[in-house]
């Protein structure tokens, strides 16, 4: 550069030479980003909620045959053992069909629908066959 030439003001400019934005176009800086992480498979508490959710409805039919048996004690603990049983049957079956992939709730109470029944039935034979008397 030599005194023949004229200075060249460019004020504050970035390292590419570009001029800076004016003070209403910056952008602030971005947070950093967050480690990626693999989303989690099916949990068995979603599992088991999702099997639940088939058997609140049997609760409440099941509860008009209690009122209505000869026997009341023993069809209550039949009952509750046949509800408590077959929707941790059906929890267990649906977490190992789901275990690998994170389902919408919607999707995993449509799985666990006929995984309950195959489990009540399984479950209501089960008892019924140790079951003695008449």
């Amino acid at each position: 550069m030599s005194d023949d030439d004229e200075p060249q003001v460019r004020g504050s400019a970035d390292s590419a030479g570009r001029p800076s934005r004016p003070w209403h176009h910056r952008v602030p800086p971005s947070p950093p980003a967050a480690p990626l992480t693999p989303p989690e498979g099916t949990t068995f508490q979603r599992a088991s909620a999702a099997a639940a959710l088939w058997a609140a409805p049997l609760v409440i039919l099941f509860a008009v045959a209690v009122v209505a048996a000869p026997d009341p004690g023993e069809v209550f603990a039949y009952v509750i053992v046949l509800l408590a049983a077959s929707t941790l049957l059906a929890a267990l079956l649906t977490w190992w069909v789901t275990r690998r992939r994170r389902r919408p709730f919607w999707q995993l109470a449509l799985i666990a629908l006929p995984m309950y029944f195959v489990a009540l039935v399984f479950v209501d034979n089960t008892l019924a066959a140790g079951r003695t008397g008449p």
